[in-house]
């Protein structure tokens, strides 16, 4: 719930009004540093913490409405076009920059991944037009590629995606 006036949905720019329910959501994804392990096995633990205290920080997160949050998926809005102040938008530029590499690996992956899995949804099939959503095909197993699948938001947000099927490559 918002108490405050005058907040504007980071990502449509529509006021969040009192009552509104929202999101405090992270503009680079959360799912940048959770996969980096896997994307990157050379990565060091206190590398791992730093770059997930970095994703975590008050200079990543913007409070949008849930709706906007839920289309944004786990895709990297274009920074210029959020509607922040401008020092939040430069806190986002800085922290874009140090993370750089990470962003690349992670979409790159997405990109792989997608190709992989022909441009749909391993559990509907439906296409994917921005990449989907990069999640875990087993849940009781870790954060590497050979464990990964996108998914669409709907799929993503279901309940039934415990276990999805072994990727089909021919």
């Amino acid at each position: 719930m918002v108490a405050a006036q005058d907040i504007r949905c980071a990502i449509c720019g529509k006021m969040i009004h009192a009552g509104c329910t929202c999101n405090r959501d992270h503009i680079i994804p959360q799912a940048v540093y959770k996969w980096a392990p896997g994307l990157c096995p050379d990565m060091t633990p206190e590398e791992y913490r730093s770059l997930a205290h970095t994703l975590r920080g008050a200079a990543n997160v913007c409070i949008t409405h849930i709706r906007c949050n839920a289309g944004k998926e786990d895709t990297i809005p274009e920074i210029g076009a959020l509607h922040v102040s401008a020092q939040k938008r430069t806190q986002i530029w800085r922290l874009h920059n140090q993370v750089f590499a990470h962003i690349l690996r992670f979409q790159r992956f997405k990109r792989r991944l997608l190709k992989a899995q022909r441009g749909c949804c391993l559990r509907c099939g439906i296409p994917l037009d921005e990449g989907g959503v990069l999640r875990r095909r087993r849940t009781d197993r870790p954060r590497v590629p050979e464990n990964a699948c996108l998914l669409c938001g709907p799929c993503n947000r279901s309940k039934e995606t415990e276990n999805l099927p072994e990727l089909q490559t021919t």
